[in-house]
């Protein structure tokens, strides 16, 4: 697949891209998570495309980045599950982090066990050993409000 370009205008457009990606993510068909990293640098939009995923299914928790509790856990109402084959959505922030052991603690090879997970990883660079399925990469715009969002499959 090739990478796919979406231009964001503004904070309320990248959260209506996270609302509707949930449809996209549904065609998941692997024996455990779906890892999905997301890049870029502070303030690109990471957070923002996450609080448009949750609300889009239905999540009614205001959600932030995992910054300080490195990962937080969702379950997805059953309302939320009629278009949408995940019951648990991880969010994950691997800024501070450096492989794949320095979440032994969090029993994350559970949750990447998981089919019924699917996984967000902020800053899944700095996780070596965690295969991605997809990577969202977020790029501030020309303007203060624009962003450049890219899709790509690994």
């Amino acid at each position: 697949m090739s990478p796919l370009h979406i231009k964001s205008k503004s904070a309320n457009v990248t959260m209506a891209l996270g609302k509707v990606c949930g449809g996209l993510f549904s065609v998941h068909q692997q024996s455990g998570a779906l890892v999905v990293g997301l890049e870029g640098d502070l303030g690109a939009g990471k957070t923002t495309f996450m609080r448009g995923f949750l609300k889009g299914l239905g999540v009614r928790v205001r959600s932030a980045s995992p910054t300080f509790v490195l990962m937080k856990h969702y379950r997805v109402p059953l309302l939320g599950r009629t278009s949408f084959s995940f019951e648990h959505v991880y969010h994950l922030d691997a800024y501070r982090l450096s492989s794949k052991k320095d979440l032994k603690t969090l029993d994350f090879d559970s949750v990447l066990a998981d089919p019924g997970a699917i996984v967000f990883i902020e800053w899944a660079s700095h996780l070596r050993g965690v295969h991605k399925d997809v990577v969202i990469t977020f790029r501030h715009g020309k303007t203060i409000n624009e962003r450049s969002i890219t899709f790509s499959s690994h």
